[in-house]
């Protein structure tokens, strides 16, 4: 990760963009299941000209999360997951990361093993130089969870102090406990 200038420059060609837009409901999978999700996928495309200053390997992609009130009182008044500090506010942009803190999208140095996300250029994986970006994420919480999640993705350059270059419009997945699916079916 750079803080300082080290030559180049990161050029968004497209993107970030997330695969679904607005609102999207998570769901119970299956009946008997007590986990709802909602998945997504992501990508970014990045100019690679290093003869013209523009270098790929300066872009990252990062993604966001925020949460609402609603969301961490039904967790018990903590963050989504362990993975973020305990003391995590809600409606406060947070970097997204494993409930382990192991490992976040888009970093260049993150090792293959977080998967969830590649660098490629022409189809050849390429995380260093990697002028295309493709990730996919599913967010999970328990039926009893009720509240929202907002992502959005945003595509720094670290060789110019993680500039934001280009940021994606929030998408917002919407959990709905199973008490309050409950209580709205009629009989």
């Amino acid at each position: 990760m750079g803080s300082s200038t080290i030559g180049g420059q990161c050029e968004v060609i497209s993107g970030p963009t997330y695969s679904k837009t607005g609102t999207i409901q998570a769901k119970q999978e299956d009946p008997g299941s007590l986990e709802q999700t909602a998945g997504v996928e992501m990508s970014a495309k990045f100019a690679d000209n290093p003869a013209s200053g523009r270098k790929a390997s300066c872009c990252e992609v990062r993604q966001q999360a925020r949460w609402d009130d609603e969301f961490q009182r039904s967790n018990g008044g903590r963050p989504p997951h362990k993975g973020f500090p305990a003391d995590a506010k809600p409606g406060t942009w947070h970097e997204d990361r494993t409930a382990d803190n192991l490992c976040r999208y888009g970093h260049r140095d993150m090792e293959a093993r977080c998967g969830g996300d590649t660098y490629h250029t022409n189809g050849v994986a390429d995380r260093a130089n990697g002028d295309s970006w493709d990730g996919e994420d599913r967010l999970r919480a328990s039926v009893f969870h009720q509240g929202k999640i907002d992502l959005k993705l945003q595509v720094i350059d670290r060789c110019n102090g993680d500039q934001v270059k280009a940021e994606s419009d929030p998408l917002t997945v919407q959990f709905n406990s199973i008490q309050n699916r409950r209580r709205t079916i009629k009989p």
